[in-house]
């Protein structure tokens, strides 16, 4: 059996944030910029799905893909772009925006600023530092998306309880500590 040949005309993904990582941010000055997911080729499986995606739209005219998911963009907002462009691939491209690339100089803010790299050193780096643009983004989101609430669909979520736990440092410790805080 060939997807293809099947003739679906309707195409529903419940958990969607798990097929959000097709295209990633690429290098610019900085290198990657933090707070926007990792660099790389995009997972095989959102590929997967951009396929089907693309041959029900093509059997459909351009519609039947329903993306549902309670976290579409968790870890950066370059996931927005990603789950749209399976839904609709125009619904950005009327406004000039033909790649990820372009999605991120119009809608992300990426500075130069000093971060924490995962070896603890203070490096500097392009880091995601606010939106711009922000109406033409929601105005998009909008337009192909439905937000819901826990209450408004009528889940009751419980209570969070939080508790602190401390930990005494030992000296070494609290000098690694006291160094980090520092820089």
């Amino acid at each position: 059996i060939v997807w293809d040949d099947l003739g679906v005309d309707l195409l529903m993904v419940d958990e969607a944030q798990n097929f959000k990582n097709l295209y990633l941010p690429e290098a610019r000055e900085g290198g990657v910029p933090r707070f926007m997911g990792n660099a790389g080729e995009g997972s095989q499986r959102a590929w997967q799905l951009d396929f089907r995606a693309a041959a029900v739209r093509r059997q459909t005219g351009g519609t039947g893909v329903v993306l549902l998911s309670a976290t579409p963009a968790k870890n950066s907002p370059l996931e927005f772009y990603n789950l749209l462009q399976m839904v609709d691939p125009t619904a950005f491209t009327g406004m000039g925006i033909r790649d990820p690339e372009q999605f991120i100089d119009r809608y992300l803010r990426v500075e130069l600023r000093q971060v924490v790299d995962t070896k603890m050193d203070v490096v500097e780096k392009g880091a995601v530092v606010g939106f711009q643009n922000l109406h033409e983004l929601r105005d998009t989101l909008h337009r192909y998306s439905e937000f819901k609430t826990a209450e408004d669909v009528g889940l009751k979520l419980p209570e969070p309880t939080v508790r602190v736990i401390e930990v005494e440092m030992n000296a070494a410790q609290e000098a690694k500590y006291a160094d980090y805080v520092s820089q």
